[in-house]
């Protein structure tokens, strides 16, 4: 007849656990506590190793002590003995991790929480694989761009592509004191002063154009005026002397006022000068006329014309052309 043979059979009849281990470790880091295996007939010792059937999977804190696993004992003697399997399940924590803000100073900006997001954050203790900070929020205790405040970091959402992995994590919230500083702005085109005229003040010269943004580059609203006004600037000032100009934002809360220097055009005032129509004199006198016979129109105020000479006769009684030489008029 045909002779079969099987192997001899063994058996584990002692305690078999093993241990929890953490989000982000494999099924192998789960440790096996054991007994001796015993042949099942003999009683002799079974010598052999213990292992996991899927050593490489990496479970998650949802397989805990739910998704069932294999320990596997493997004789030294495969020849004699077969390796016996075992069900096990694994207690899988969540990962624990701490987030917290990457600076205590930030810029103001647009949005919630003064724009922080997950750029702003470190996460000590380090995330799994590709899991990635997918979204954070804050909470600001009495943070504003004067006054210091403590901001937490909290409803941190944690994917593995569109994955939502967050419940893997035990996390702890870092609260921060928090100084908030406002966003710097710089001049990208010049604003252009309207041309005034000596004896105009700066006030007198409205702007056009210019631009500015913030260092996000972001178009800032508000408007242009001179630092000083009152100042009045002379011909030999224009397009020559710089004055400082004051870019004032709308939004004080979040920029500062910014200064810069820029020069004005200024024209020369139109001077209107008349000769007397008439003056009397003794016959045979010389006419003699001086600054006191002038009429004068448009000298800026505290201007006055100390010289002047006079073209035309001036020496006989009766009608004569007389003109203020443009030339010798001092003012």
């Amino acid at each position: 007849g045909v002779l079969k043979i099987t192997k001899r059979i063994i058996e584990h009849t002692g305690t078999l656990s093993n241990g929890e281990i953490t989000y982000g470790e494999t099924v192998a880091d789960s440790s096996i506590s054991h007994d001796l295996v015993k042949d099942k007939v003999t009683g002799d010792i079974v010598p052999g190793t213990w292992s996991w059937k899927e050593s490489s999977e990496h479970p998650t804190v949802d397989d805990s002590e739910t998704t069932t696993y294999t320990i596997v004992f493997t004789p030294t003697d495969t020849v004699t003995y077969d390796p016996i399997e075992f069900p096990a399940i694994i207690k899988v924590n969540p990962k624990e991790i701490k987030i917290s803000l990457k600076d205590d100073t930030i810029t103001i900006d647009t949005g919630d929480g003064f724009g922080l997001g997950t750029g702003d954050v470190d996460v000590t203790g380090g995330l799994v694989g590709e899991d990635a900070l997918s979204s954070i929020s804050f909470d600001g205790d009495n943070v504003t761009v004067t006054e210091n405040g403590t901001i937490t970091p909290k409803d941190a959402v944690i994917k593995n592509g569109t994955t939502d992995v967050t419940k893997n994590y035990s996390i702890t919230y870092d609260s921060s004191v928090l100084k908030v500083t406002k966003l710097d702005i710089n001049v990208v085109t010049l604003p252009t002063p309207g041309k005034i005229t000596y004896g105009d003040s700066l006030e007198d010269s409205s702007f056009t154009g210019g631009i500015i943004e913030d260092e996000k580059g972001n178009t800032v609203p508000g408007h242009f005026e001179w630092k000083t006004p009152e100042t009045e600037p002379v011909v030999s000032d224009s397009n020559t002397t710089p004055y400082t100009v004051v870019f004032v934002p709308d939004d004080s809360s979040k920029y500062d006022n910014i200064e810069f220097d820029i020069t004005v055009e200024v024209g020369k005032k139109d001077l209107t000068v008349k000769a007397p129509v008439s003056t009397t004199v003794s016959k045979d006198d010389e006419i003699d006329l001086d600054v006191d016979d002038l009429t004068v129109i448009g000298l800026v105020d505290g201007d006055k014309i100390t010289e002047v000479s006079f073209d035309g006769s001036t020496s006989t009684v009766g009608k004569t052309t007389v003109t203020p030489n443009e030339d010798s008029i001092v003012i």
